[in-house]
Order: structure tokens, then sequence, then C-alpha cells
């Protein structure tokens, strides 16, 4: 019995990790059969708890595009609380990126993952809701 539960995990755990092309540059909150934040998130969470927040307005022009969609997401909660201050340049390339057809991976549980335009995640008319899922997931580390 100790085997099959074995054999189990590490099948579940080869068909949940397996599926991407880059799971270092997937946007997952809740990602694969342990629900782990991915590691990309994983280094936006340390930069918010480290206060760097420069660091986001930075991502905006990463030539990587997970970085670029948590830029966005995550500049726009930091300007509203006023922790920071965007330049006219980077409120331009914001609205490039929120028309951009860059594609990010993604991943939602285990069953939930693939690659979606950046442009319609920003907009929230992906089916992943990941915007929706960032924004509060984002915004809950300030309530702590």
């Amino acid at each position: 019995m100790r085997k099959y539960i074995l054999l189990t995990s590490l099948l579940l755990s080869i068909c949940c990790y397996s599926q991407f092309s880059d799971y270092n540059n997937t946007i997952g909150f809740a990602c694969g059969g342990a629900g782990s934040s991915t590691p990309i998130i994983k280094k936006t969470y340390s930069l918010l708890n480290t206060k760097k927040y420069s660091k986001f307005i930075e991502m905006l022009y990463s030539k990587n595009s997970a970085e670029n969609f948590l830029g966005v997401v995550v500049s726009e909660i930091l300007k509203k609380k006023k922790l920071i201050v965007l330049s006219q340049k980077d409120l331009n390339r914001i609205s490039e990126l929120y028309n951009s057809d860059t594609e990010v991976e993604f991943c939602s549980g285990c069953s939930d993952f693939g690659f979606e335009k950046i442009s319609k995640m920003l907009n929230q008319t992906d089916k992943a809701k990941m915007r929706e899922e960032a924004e509060i997931e984002i915004n809950s580390i300030f309530k702590k």
C-alpha cells in the first residue's frame, strides 16, 4: 500500500509539473498538485516583503513576459497606495503592455494551465482570471 501511495504521488508530481515550458517564469499562485506558488511569484512576495518596490518598475521593461505582467499589476497597486511614483515613460510602457500580444505562461491548480496574451490577463478577459488572483494575493501582503 505504501509503495502504491508513493508511486501515485510521484506520477501526480510529474503530471502537474512537466506541463510547463518554463516553470520558473509561470504565473501561478496555487500551482500544480501541491498548490504552491511558482518561483516568480515567490520572488514577487520577497520583493514586496523587503519593500524593493522600484524592482517592479524595472519589470515593466523586462524581456520576460511574466515579469511584465507582474510589473504592471504590482506597480498599479503600489501607485494607488502612494508607495511609488510612475513616470510618463512608465505609464506609456504600461499602456503598451495592456495592448501586448506577448504570451505569458500561467497555471491555476493542476488542471488549468497554458499560455495567454498579456493584454487578456491585464484586461481580465482570460478564463483563469490571473489578474484578479494577483491583486487579491498582493493586497493580502499589505494587510499583514
